[in-house]
C-alpha cells in the first residue's frame, strides 16, 4: 500500500549472516499490516547511507514528551550500529524526520 497516516514500525536485525526486515504499519479505521523479509548483510550499508544522508545523528538524544497525547503520534529511533555506537531520540508530538525520510525508508524495506 502507498504511504499513508499510519503509525510505521521499521526494524533491520542480523541473525545468522542475514538481515531479518520487518514493517508494521497500524492504521486507526484501515486496519494493520505486518511484513517479514530475509535482505543479505548489504542491506545494513544501504540502511546507514540512508541514515547519514538524512542526518539522523543530529537528533541524537532529543527527548520531548507531551502528556496527553494518542500514542500514534511523533516518532522514535533507536539505532545499534556494529562498532558499539546508538542513535536515539523519542518525539510524541512531531515526526522530526519528515515524509520524505519515511518513503526513502519504505522504498528501502521494499514494501509492495
Amino acid at each position: 500500500p502507498p504511504l499513508s497516516h499510519c503509525v510505521y514500525s521499521f526494524s533491520a536485525t542480523v541473525k545468522e549472516g542475514n538481515v531479518i526486515c520487518t514493517l508494521s504499519a497500524q492504521r486507526r479505521q484501515e486496519g494493520s499490516f505486518n511484513k517479514e523479509l530475509t535482505r543479505e548483510v548489504k542491506f545494513m550499508d544501504e540502511l546507514e547511507k540512508l541514515l547519514r544522508s538524512y542526518e539522523v545523528a543530529k537528533f541524537n538524544g532529543y527527548y520531548h514528551s507531551v502528556s496527553g497525547l494518542p500514542a500514534f503520534y511523533g516518532c522514535t529511533l533507536d539505532a545499534k550500529f556494529a562498532s558499539g555506537e546508538n542513535v536515539h531520540f523519542y518525539d510524541n508530538q512531531d515526526t522530526l524526520l519528515g515524509c520524505d525520510f519515511i518513503t526513502a525508508l519504505y522504498k528501502l524495506f521494499d514494501v509492495k
